[in-house]
C-alpha cells in the first residue's frame, strides 16, 4: 500500500454517498462540484490521482481496447441476430451501434481501471452505493448512453456493478436507498423554438421537396455545406433542392431485465483474460440501449415510414451516423441491399487525432470525404472543407480579442480528461491575466455550447475569477463573433481553426501536451503552424504574442512566412476549392 491510513472512498459529487466523520478519498475531481468545494475543505480528504493521462498509458491502453472491441463485438452481434431472428453482417452491426459500443469499452476500461489502481495503492475500508435494484445502465438511445456516461447517478450505478463483479475483500459496501424515483437516465428535452411564418412557409415547401424525391439516386443529409451551398448542389445532381433535418425518435419499449440478464450470460465466458473483458461480458446486455433491443422492431418501422428514397446508389451525410438511430437502421438495410454509404468529414480529429483514427463512420464507409487529408486507404477521397464554402472574411483591423473555450469533456476516454481539461481551464485564467490592460478590456470569452448542458460551471467560475469578464451570449453566432473581431484565439484543438485559417482570418491557438494527441503523420504539419507561432503551448507564450501582435494585426498576418506555413497546413487539413458544389458532385458520382 503507498498510503496507509484507512480512507472511505467517494465516487460521486451526491453528497449521499459522502462521508464526514472520517478520512476520505474522492476518486477524482470530479466527485466534487464547483460549489461543493467550500464543504470539501472542511473534511479530511485526498483526491487520487487520475488514470491513464501519460502518453505511454494512453499508447498501451488504446491497443487493449481495440482488442477487446476486436474480440468481443463479433459475439455481441452473433447474440443480436440470434434473438432478432436474422444474419446481418457486421457492418450491419456497426453503422447501427458501432458508435455506442466502442464508447461504452472505452468508459467501462476507464472506470475499472481507476478503481483498481485505486484500491491496489490506498487502504480502502469503505464506499456507499445506491441499492442496484432500481436503476438501469440502459437508455433510450445512444444519445442518451453518451451523456449519460458523465453522468453521477449512471456512473455510480455502474461502479456499484463493477463492485459486485471484482469483488474487492478488504472494501466493506454500504448502501443507500435512492427515494428520487429515478429509474435510468433520460436526457433533457430541449424546449422547441418558435418558428417564424416565413420559416414554416419554407418548410412546408421542403416538405413536399422531401416527398417527391423518392426516386432520387443521391441521398444527402446534413451534408456540412451550408444551406444554400447543400441546394445548389442537389442542382448539380439533377435533383429536387431539399434540406432535411434531424428529427429524433424515441422509442417506445421499457426494458426487459429478464431478456437482458439471459443473453448476458450468453456472452458470459468462463476463461476471460482480466476482469474489464468480465465486467464487459457481464454488463454489455445490461447496458445496451432499448432501441437496440427492445424497441429495435419499433425503430425498424420507424425507418420504413420515412419519406425517402427507395434505391439510392449513394446515402452521403456528414453528421448523422452517430445519434440518428433512424438514420443509421435505414442506411444499414440500404448498404446491405447495394446502396454506396459515403461519409463526409465532420471535423478537425480526423487524419489528426492520435487515440480515436480511424472513427467508427470511417471504417463503415464505402467512401471517407475529408477536408484535403488522405492517408491512402482505399474509402479515402480527398476532398475540402465543407463549412466554410460561399464564406469570404472581411478584413478588419480592430475590434474585440475572441477567445474561444471548450467545454467540459464527456468522459469516454480511456483516461481522465476531466482532469486535463481542469488543469488547462485554470491555465487559461492565468494567461489572460497575463494580457495587457489595453487588450484584456477588449477580450470577449465565447464558451462551448455544450457547456450549460454538461453543468460544469464555466460561467460561474470565470465571473469568479473577474466580475468584469465579458462572455458571449449564446444567441450571438460564432460568424458574428469573428465579424466583431480583429483576432480570434482557440484555447483548444478546435474544428473552428480549421475554419478560420482556411478563410484566412487572423488566429492564433494553443493548448497544453504540444502534439502528444497526435499522429505522427500530423505532428509535421501541425509543427508548421507552431514554427510561425500560430501555435502555442504555454500561457506566457500566447499571452506574450497576443501583446505583441495587437496594434498591428495585419503586418504579422500577413508575413510571407507565416503565410506559407499557413496554406500549406490548409491544404491538408482545410482545403478550399474554387468550385467545391462541382468537386463534391464529382465525388458523390464517382461513389456510385
Amino acid at each position: 500500500m503507498l498510503n496507509k491510513s484507512h480512507q472511505y472512498l467517494i465516487l460521486s459529487s451526491d453528497q449521499r454517498l459522502w462521508k464526514f466523520d472520517q478520512p476520505v478519498i474522492f476518486l477524482g475531481e470530479w466527485c466534487c462540484q464547483y460549489r461543493q468545494k467550500e464543504t470539501r475543505s472542511r473534511m479530511n480528504f485526498s483526491v487520487f490521482k487520475p488514470y491513464g493521462i501519460s502518453s505511454n498509458e494512453k499508447d498501451l491502453d488504446h491497443i487493449d481496447v481495440k482488442k477487446l472491441e476486436q474480440l468481443l463485438f463479433p459475439q455481441f452481434c452473433n447474440i443480436l441476430n440470434s434473438y432478432h431472428n436474422s444474419e446481418y453482417d457486421v457492418k450491419f452491426w456497426k453503422i447501427l451501434l458501432g458508435h455506442w459500443f466502442r464508447r461504452y469499452i472505452n468508459v467501462v476500461f476507464n472506470r475499472v481501471k481507476t478503481l483498481q489502481k485505486c484500491l491496489e495503492s490506498n487502504n480502502i475500508i469503505g464506499v456507499s452505493l445506491f441499492e442496484s435494484s432500481s436503476y438501469s445502465l440502459s437508455t433510450s438511445d445512444s444519445l442518451d448512453a453518451l451523456w449519460s456516461f458523465s453522468n453521477d447517478r449512471w456512473n455510480v450505478e455502474l461502479f456499484s456493478r463493477i463492485f459486485e463483479i471484482i469483488e474487492p475483500s478488504e472494501t466493506s459496501v454500504e448502501t443507500v436507498t435512492d427515494r428520487s424515483g429515478i429509474r435510468c437516465f433520460k436526457n433533457t428535452k430541449e424546449k422547441e423554438k418558435a418558428t417564424s411564418f416565413f420559416k414554416r412557409v419554407l418548410n412546408y415547401i421542403n416538405g413536399l421537396a422531401c416527398f417527391f424525391s423518392v426516386k432520387d439516386q443521391i441521398f444527402i443529409i446534413n451534408s456540412f455545406l451550408p444551406p444554400y451551398e447543400e441546394m445548389k448542389l442537389h442542382f448539380k445532381l439533377g435533383q429536387i433542392p431539399k434540406i432535411r433535418k434531424n428529427i429524433r425518435y424515441l422509442v417506445n419499449q421499457n426494458i426487459d431485465y429478464s431478456l437482458r440478464k439471459s443473453l448476458s450470460q450468453n456472452l458470459k465466458r468462463d476463461n476471460t483474460r482480466n476482469k474489464i473483458e468480465e465486467v464487459l461480458r457481464n454488463l454489455l446486455f445490461e447496458s445496451i440501449p432499448v432501441c437496440y433491443l427492445e424497441g429495435f422492431n419499433e425503430l425498424l418501422i420507424a425507418s420504413k415510414s420515412k419519406k425517402w428514397p427507395t434505391n439510392p446508389k449513394v446515402i452521403f451525410t456528414s453528421n448523422n451516423f452517430d445519434t440518428d438511430e433512424v438514420f443509421k437502421l435505414w442506411t444499414a438495410y440500404k448498404v446491405r441491399n447495394g446502396s454506396k454509404y459515403v461519409v463526409g468529414q465532420h471535423g478537425n480529429s480526423y487524419g489528426a487525432a492520435r487515440y480515436i483514427h480511424p472513427k467508427n463512420e470511417v471504417t463503415t464507409a464505402d467512401r471517407f470525404i475529408t477536408w484535403g487529408w488522405n492517408d491512402n486507404e482505399s474509402n479515402t477521397l480527398p476532398g475540402f472543407i465543407f463549412k466554410t464554402v460561399g464564406k469570404i472574411a472581411k478584413e478588419k483591423y480592430y475590434g474585440e480579442l475572441l477567445l474561444v473555450l471548450s467545454n467540459y469533456p464527456h468522459q469516454i476516454s480511456t483516461w481522465d480528461e476531466g482532469f486535463r481539461y481542469m488543469l488547462h481551464f485554470e491555465n487559461q485564467k492565468k494567461m489572460i491575466n497575463n494580457l495587457s490592460i489595453k487588450v484584456r478590456q477588449n477580450l470577449t470569452v465565447r464558451l462551448h455550447s455544450a457547456s450549460s448542458r454538461i453543468g460544469w460551471g464555466e460561467m460561474e467560475r470565470l465571473k469568479d475569477f473577474d466580475s468584469k469578464i465579458k462572455i458571449s451570449k449564446d444567441d450571438i453566432s460564432i460568424d458574428t463573433a469573428l465579424q466583431n473581431s480583429r483576432l480570434v484565439v482557440y484555447g483548444y484543438n478546435s474544428t473552428g481553426m480549421l475554419e478560420t485559417l482556411s478563410l484566412n482570418i487572423p488566429t492564433l491557438a494553443w493548448w497544453d501536451g504540444e502534439f502528444d494527441h497526435l499522429t505522427d503523420d500530423a505532428k509535421p504539419y501541425y509543427k508548421l503552424l507552431a514554427d510561425v507561432g500560430i501555435i502555442h503551448f504555454t500561457e506566457e507564450s500566447i499571452a506574450n504574442k497576443i501583446n505583441l501582435i495587437w496594434d498591428d494585426i495585419d503586418s504579422w498576418w500577413n508575413d510571407i512566412e507565416l503565410q506559407d506555413a499557413r496554406s500549406k497546413f490548409c491544404m491538408q487539413y482545410a482545403k478550399t476549392r474554387t468550385d467545391p458544389i462541382t468537386q463534391m458532385a464529382s465525388l458523390l458520382s464517382l461513389s456510385t
